[in-house]
Order: structure tokens, then C-alpha cells, then sequence
């Protein structure tokens, strides 16, 4: 079975043969797009990731959500 990309949770074989994410994750990705101006929500469920740069700018992002976590610099 496949593995959630955000979570890391087995889907379920609707979710496997459609999407690389369960509803959930999907649903924090929407929040975080939408409602928080880039920043992750997810609380205890947070999955930090690697230190993501561009130009100047260094932020730590968030696995589940992709949403901004800590900003560096």
C-alpha cells in the first residue's frame, strides 16, 4: 500500500489510486493556503522538513501542510 506524503499513513485504495495524500492532509493544505497567509496550523501534528531557501529568505516548512513553520532569515 501506499504511504501518505504528508502524514506518512497508509490510504485506503480510493485515496491510493487518486491522490499522494489522505483527506486530511489535504484539508490542512487548503487551511494553510488559504486562511493562515502561508503558515502551518497543524499543532501537535506538525511535521517539520528541511531548511528551504530562496535567495535571502530561509524557512523551515511543514511536511503535512507545506505551510511555513519557522522563519530563518
Amino acid at each position: 500500500m501506499k504511504q501518505c506524503e504528508g502524514c506518512g499513513r497508509e490510504l485506503g485504495i480510493v485515496e491510493a489510486a487518486l491522490w499522494p495524500v489522505c483527506m486530511p492532509c489535504t484539508r490542512a493544505r487548503a487551511r494553510a493556503a488559504t486562511t493562515g497567509r502561508g503558515k502551518c496550523q497543524c499543532g501537535r501534528k506538525r511535521r517539520p522538513g528541511a531548511v528551504r531557501r530562496v535567495w535571502s529568505r530561509a524557512w523551515v516548512p511543514c511536511v503535512r501542510c507545506l505551510g511555513t513553520i519557522l522563519q530563518v532569515s
